[in-house]
């Protein structure tokens, strides 16, 4: 909310106020009293009751109130509880820079939405199981210990295709181990220990996700299926339509 719409509005509730005095002499006494209307001197001929004044004031408090609180909702503040001991200040608050102000001397307590606190963030969970995390490791390892990273994300690039294809098993596990797929889980190399770098690309595709399209399935020293997309000095990577 802007600032001077606010003092404006909390000016004129002052200058409506100042028509309050205390009693006259013969209603009790004006120092008393005063102290009861939070120190409102007598202002001579304009001087009214003290049930008049209270009046005034409470009227005065519902029109700035339901203003204040119309303008404070559009705009998306919050005005929160702050009076205390006397006249209080209404403190505002800015939904986005959580910058508060206070204004004026005179308001009432005003009361809008309270601004939700932000949850704390939560570290979203892996969509992956520590098996999925051991057998994309092993099977980089096996088909690729010491090759050069790239490499190696190419490798678990085509199991993680191949997962998400439907003309394979929907597991990384039934990938790697589907019968006459991949060399390394029946010649022994599947069992060797992998790498730092091996257990590292492992967890970044279970990440990240595949580098290559969704159709390459193929990662072989031949060509295989529609043609090759990608080739290297260790594999050629091809597609299928």
């Amino acid at each position: 909310m802007k600032r001077d719409k606010i003092v404006k509005m909390v000016m004129s509730a002052a200058v409506m106020a100042s028509v309050v005095a205390v009693p006259t002499a013969a209603e009790g006494s004006g120092e008393d009293m005063g102290a009861d209307l939070g120190g409102l001197t007598d202002i001579g001929e304009e001087a009214v009751s003290v049930e008049a004044g209270q009046q005034i004031l409470q009227a005065v408090g519902q029109t700035l109130e339901k203003a204040v609180r119309e303008q404070a909702l559009e705009e998306g503040y919050w005005v929160q509880r702050s009076i205390s001991e006397g006249p209080g200040a209404a403190r505002w608050q800015n939904r986005n820079t959580q910058e508060a102000e206070e204004y004026g001397s005179h308001c009432v307590e005003l009361v809008g939405e309270p601004i939700p606190e932000e949850e704390e963030s939560q570290e979203a969970m892996p969509s992956y199981t520590e098996e999925d995390l051991y057998i994309l490791a092993h099977a980089i390892c096996g088909e690729g210990q010491c090759y050069p990273d790239e490499e190696q994300l190419y490798i678990g690039s085509v199991i993680l295709n191949r997962r998400d294809h439907g003309a394979y098993p929907d597991s990384i596990k039934g990938v790697v181990f589907q019968r006459g797929q991949y060399a390394c889980t029946w010649d022994g190399n599947y069992y060797r220990e992998p790498t730092e770098a091996n257990w590292r690309n492992a967890k970044w595709l279970l990440e990240n996700g595949s580098i290559l399209p969704g159709n390459v399935v193929y990662q072989a020293g031949f060509r295989q299926g529609n043609g090759v997309y990608l080739q290297t000095r260790y594999h050629k990577y091809c597609y299928r339509s």
